[in-house]
């Protein structure tokens, strides 16, 4: 049975106000101010922890490293961050975070690099990555990540989802969401499937979850534009459950310094936000050494890629 009230009788518009005199927020910032500022219903803090937010973005645009870059922000305030990858290997994961929690950079932690004196960095290793951790003013930071070998039905994602519920993670992301099986054979079909059982988890658990989604192969092939949430692979389903769409453009990459390619500038684009303005476009910088995403400071704006 559906539950339904008059939200126009007296005493239901005072039990509103007495449910948001009650609610504690614990905005999650995404470390990008832009983003931030326009995430209204925290007040401008970041990312509501209830809400259900997908980031898309083309293969190899750089969105698993923004995912990765997220998670560091969350654990940093204090957060328990976990991720359920279901592509990218947990080993590649390891190397994407500490290097950007330690000296060691992102090539450094390659086999190769790594294995001579292998036992004196590990202990260098650890020893960076405990002092990181115990640095909480709250509480000891954790990460946990859950990795699939296979491509995982939505009943063992959700079970997953729970489980990591269970452990104290309040931020989950979920990498990629097209590879997970659902009962539905036809793609449009499933993305709706998983996406709203998402949505439905984060709304009524309290616990915010970022779904990470590939673009369609024509949006993907296409070097010419933005992409904007309705060349998600999956679409309207895939879209029309978020809080948030943000995109990562792969039309304007650009590299400002031959001489540092691992430095790229591109810009993120918010194009859905039921929680504030949208058709948000934000400049940003990432450097795939540290990992660390940071927004252009507006002095620089006008030297990224038109």
């Amino acid at each position: 049975m559906s539950d339904y009230i008059d939200i126009l009788d007296t005493s239901n518009v005072r039990m509103y106000g007495a449910e948001l005199s009650a609610t504690i927020q614990r905005p999650i910032s995404t470390g990008i101010p832009k983003w931030d500022a326009v995430c209204d219903e925290t007040g401008g803090k970041g990312l509501g922890d209830w809400w259900y937010i997908v980031l898309g973005g083309a293969s190899n645009a750089g969105k698993t490293r923004l995912a990765m870059h997220l998670l560091r922000v969350a654990a940093i305030q204090g957060r328990s961050p976990g991720l359920i990858s279901l592509e990218t290997p947990r080993r590649g994961i390891q190397r994407s975070i500490y290097s950007q929690l330690t000296d060691f950079g992102y090539f450094d932690l390659l086999p190769h690099k790594f294995a001579p004196d292998w036992e004196g960095k590990t202990d260098r290793l650890a020893s960076q990555i405990n002092e990181w951790r115990m640095g909480s003013p709250d509480l000891e930071a954790r990460m946990v990540v859950l990795q699939h070998a296979r491509k995982p039905t939505l009943d063992e994602i959700m079970r997953d989802v729970r489980q990591l519920q269970h452990e104290g993670c309040d931020l989950i992301m979920v990498d990629h969401m097209q590879l997970v099986r659902s009962a539905s054979n036809e793609i449009a079909q499933a993305a709706t499937e998983v996406s709203e059982a998402l949505r439905e988890f984060a709304h009524e658990s309290g616990v915010a979850i970022i779904g990470l989604s590939q673009l369609n192969r024509t949006a993907s092939s296409q070097r010419d534009r933005c992409p904007t949430m309705h060349d998600l692979w999956g679409g309207t389903g895939m879209e029309s459950n978020a809080n948030q769409v943000m995109l990562v453009d792969h039309s304007r990459q650009s590299i400002p310094d031959a001489r540092y390619p691992h430095i790229l500038r591109t810009y993120l684009y918010l194009d859905k936000n039921r929680e504030g303005p949208a058709r948000v476009l934000i400049p940003v910088e990432v450097n795939f050494k540290t990992g660390v995403w940071r927004e252009a400071d507006p002095h620089e704006e006008d030297e990224w890629p038109e």
